[in-house]
């Protein structure tokens, strides 16, 4: 399941194990409630065995799952996490939000994986050209439904995640961007408020609020430097929440030690072409 693994474990197998070992096996690698692991312990045939209690868990989980689905339509999701991902190819990124209804389980490992997934997958369809064109677009919710996330689909992920934390789970809100053919365009992303659990890399960030933002710099420019300076762009707009291009480039750097604007710093060669800036209720 969500925490340790996804229902697709691999079958493997054990030797015979009393209940008790085969309740703690289960529940360490799918965070189910102890009293659907022990149902599916107590009727697994041949008694103790692994392949068989799990199939059941896996089961029960499912009916579980789709339940409280059905339970939560229209309940209030507003904690959760804002995305910004970068495809592995970085010629996309995404903008997402994924909500839940309490911050405990936002904070889970479960549902910050799912969340870094969910980016991630986003963004690499985006660079398959399936998901937006040249411009920040906006991402129907057919598409998003019928995501494919570590090889699963995002609604039985979804249901995975529901059936193990009990509240609504989902993701109403995405968008993409892919480079142009125009020479120096770069993608810039970050969030802030990132949760403890998170582990960020370059390529996918967490938080309360979010950025994505394309722009063209010097053609000349080294492609790392290029990318920091684009990233670094992401995080003034997620901090300064500016209303427009112009007021943006007339802000103060942030932390700039030598007291310039945003556009001093940045230089008269970068152009924005296109931001969006999101705060995690903004379903």
């Amino acid at each position: 399941m969500l925490l340790r693994r996804s229902f697709h474990v691999s079958s493997f197998t054990r030797e015979k194990l009393s209940n008790i070992k085969l309740i703690k096996l289960l529940r360490e690698e799918i965070q189910a409630p102890l009293n659907i692991v022990k149902t599916a312990v107590a009727e697994a045939q041949p008694a103790g065995d692994y392949d068989a209690a799990l199939q059941l868990l896996k089961q029960a989980m499912t009916r579980r799952g789709e339940k409280l689905v059905a339970k939560s339509v229209g309940r209030q999701a507003t904690e959760g996490w804002v995305i910004a991902a970068r495809s592995q190819c970085g010629k996309a990124a995404s903008l997402s939000i994924l909500n839940c209804e309490t911050d405990f389980v936002a904070k889970s490992d479960g549902v910050v994986a799912l969340a870094q997934s969910v980016g991630r997958a986003l963004a690499d369809k985006a660079a398959q050209g399936e998901t937006s064109g040249d411009d920040l677009a906006p991402v129907e919710q057919s598409t998003i439904d019928g995501l494919t996330v570590d090889g699963q689909p995002l609604s039985q992920k979804l249901t995975e995640s529901i059936s193990v934390f009990g509240e609504s789970i989902r993701i109403n809100r995405a968008m993409t961007a892919l480079l142009g053919a125009r020479k120096g365009q770069v993608l810039g992303i970050h969030c802030h408020g990132a949760p403890a659990t998170n582990n960020p890399t370059k390529d996918v960030y967490l938080g309360r609020m979010g950025a994505l933002v394309r722009l063209t710099q010097s053609a000349g420019m080294d492609a790392a430097v290029s990318q920091l300076q684009a990233d670094e762009i992401a995080r003034e707009i997620v901090a300064q929440n500016p209303d427009g291009l112009e007021e943006f480039w007339s802000l103060d750097k942030v932390g700039d030690k030598e007291a310039r604007t945003v556009r001093q710093w940045a230089g008269d060669d970068v152009t924005i072409e296109a931001w969006a800036r999101w705060e995690r209720d903004q379903s």
